[in-house]
């Protein structure tokens, strides 16, 4: 309790201020009230991003346990807390270099079969920033509906599905169940509710279609600009 009112102490102003923050940001904040993160590189990394995201430039002092150090950040500077996720065995480690473009709840049929659930959380980035760290997910030819087919990456040992490809080879569609912090992202979009299973219930401040949606519409201007530069690098 202490710790807690601590770090509020010194953190509380910025707090106030991560409404447009992302939700990365918010779980590693939830982790520094909660005392679970004391290292003054961790701290000053998080805060880093806070105040990014609040554009203040000066940033209040680093709270690593009783260690206080007044922390300086520039507008530039570039978040180094990146995600990491993996198989069940561990034989097969990756980590997302950067923010996903968009993350997708998708409740279609071919989803359900693949996974034996009621719906797939997929979190969708570019080929080159899916960093291996550790093994080779193989990947299999998956048939879907329509005669289609997709690639799914899989741990040859554990045989876990890690990412996907649907139609563009340099995207990926990584299964955010496979992060170490499944916590760490949410659906910006739910699709295909049309076959959603009747007791799954959405929630109204996500965007829910049918079937798909409009790109351009929904997705950040960041995100479409790495999507053109895709486009543009076949």
């Amino acid at each position: 309790m202490d710790y807690q009112r601590h770090v509020i102490g010194v953190y509380g102003d910025l707090l106030d201020r991560l409404a447009g923050s992302d939700l990365v940001t918010h779980r590693l904040l939830a982790k520094i009230l909660a005392g679970k993160l004391a290292r003054n590189d961790e701290l000053d990394a998080v805060v880093a991003h806070a105040a990014r995201s609040s554009r203040c430039r000066r940033l209040p002092p680093s709270a690593g346990g009783t260690v206080l150090s007044p922390s300086l950040v520039r507008e530039e500077e570039i978040l180094s807390v990146r995600p990491e996720g993996g198989c069940a065995c561990g034989a097969v480690r990756y980590r997302l270099t950067s923010d996903p473009l968009f993350v997708h709840c998708c409740h279609c049929l071919n989803c359900q079969r693949q996974t034996g659930s009621a719906f797939v959380i997929n979190v969708l980035i570019e080929a080159d920033r899916v960093e291996l760290l550790a093994g080779e997910p193989q990947p299999v030819s998956v048939p879907r509906s329509g005669g289609k087919k997709q690639k799914i990456w899989r741990c040859p040992t554990c045989q876990v599905a890690v990412f996907s490809q649907y139609t563009r080879r340099q995207l990926r569609f990584v299964r955010a169940g496979t992060l170490d912090d499944p916590a760490a992202v949410a659906p910006d979009v739910h699709i295909f509710t049309r076959s959603k299973l009747p007791w799954v219930t959405l929630p109204d401040s996500v965007p829910a279609f049918n079937v798909y949606y409009d790109t351009k519409k929904l997705w950040p201007a960041a995100s479409l600009e790495r999507l053109e530069a895709l486009a543009a690098s076949r």
